[in-house]
C-alpha cells in the first residue's frame, strides 16, 4: 500500500451495562494513493435529522483532478447501521483489533461512492474537495486536515468547518483558510453540503497556517469557530514574527 493511505476504525461500544457485551469494529481504508483519510474525524452529531449520529472524515492528501487538493465527506449513520445489520463488523479479539483479521473495506475517494466490498456499499454524501494552490512552494494545501462541528446552522442545526492551513491566498504562500459548510435538504438536488462562509488568514506575512486547528461552539447564542494559526505574525509587531495567533469567529 502507498504511504498515507489512511485507515479509520469504527468501534461499537460495549460493556456489562450495555446492550452489546462484546466489541465489534469496522475498518475503512482510504484508496487512490496517499489520501490520508482519517487525518480528522467528527462524530456524535446528526447532520441529516434522522436521529442517528453521522460521521465526517477528512482526507487532506486526496488527489482530485490531478492535484493534491484534499477533501472531506460524510458517511451517514443510517448507512453504517445498515452495514452492522449486514454483519460487516468484525469481533474484537481479547479486547483488541485482530491484526490477522484486519480486513478493511475500501473507500474509493475518486468517485461519488464508497464501496464496502461485495456485500454492500455506502454512499459518500456530498464529498467536497479543496482548490489547488497556484503559486505556493507546497503542493499540498491540506484541505480536510482540521474539522469541527458548527452548531446552529443548516437545516438540522449543525454544520462543519474545514481547515486548509497550507492554502495560498493571493501572493501569500500557506496563509491558510477555513470554509464553513451547512447541510441542506434540497428537494431538487438532494441532501448535500453548501458553503456558508469562507475566512482566510493574514496575507501580509506568508506561512501563517490559518486553520491548522479548529473548535466550534456558541458564544452569546451565535455560532462560533475558534481558529488556530500557529505560525501567524501579529500585525505591526516586528519582533513577533511567526509567534502564532488564535481567532474567535462569530457568525451572524
Amino acid at each position: 500500500k502507498p504511504d498515507w493511505v489512511g485507515y479509520v476504525h469504527i468501534l461499537l461500544g460495549y460493556g456489562p451495562n450495555c446492550a452489546r457485551q462484546s466489541g465489534e469494529y469496522l475498518t475503512l481504508e482510504g484508496q487512490v494513493g496517499p489520501s490520508g483519510m482519517g487525518w480528522a474525524i467528527l462524530g456524535g452529531r446528526d447532520l441529516d435529522g434522522d436521529q442517528i449520529d453521522d460521521l465526517v472524515l477528512g482526507a487532506p492528501h486526496a488527489v482530485i483532478g490531478g492535484n493534491v487538493s484534499g477533501l472531506f465527506f460524510a458517511i451517514l449513520g443510517a448507512e453504517l447501521a445498515a452495514l452492522q445489520a449486514a454483519d460487516m463488523f468484525r469481533p474484537l479479539v481479547n479486547g483488541s483489533l485482530d491484526p490477522d483479521e484486519l480486513i478493511p473495506w475500501p473507500v474509493d475517494l475518486s468517485t461519488s461512492e464508497a464501496h464496502f466490498g461485495p456485500r454492500g456499499q455506502v454512499n459518500i454524501r456530498s464529498g467536497v474537495s479543496g482548490r489547488p494552490n497556484t503559486n505556493g512552494s507546497w503542493s499540498i494545501e491540506r484541505f480536510g486536515s482540521a474539522l469541527t462541528w458548527v452548531p446552529g446552522i443548516g437545516d438540522h442545526g449543525v454544520g462543519v468547518a474545514v481547515g486548509s492551513h497550507r492554502q495560498d491566498i493571493g501572493t501569500a504562500d500557506n496563509a491558510g483558510e477555513i470554509i464553513i459548510y451547512e447541510w441542506v435538504d434540497d428537494p431538487d438536488n438532494g441532501k448535500h453540503f453548501q458553503v456558508k462562509g469562507r475566512m482566510v488568514g493574514d496575507t501580509k506575512v506568508p506561512n501563517g497556517a490559518f486553520g491548522s486547528n479548529l473548535t466550534g461552539g456558541t458564544v452569546n447564542g451565535l455560532p462560533t469557530v475558534g481558529v488556530g494559526a500557529p505560525w501567524a505574525s501579529p500585525q505591526d509587531v516586528e519582533d513577533q514574527v511567526q509567534n502564532g495567533a488564535g481567532y474567535l469567529l462569530k457568525m451572524r
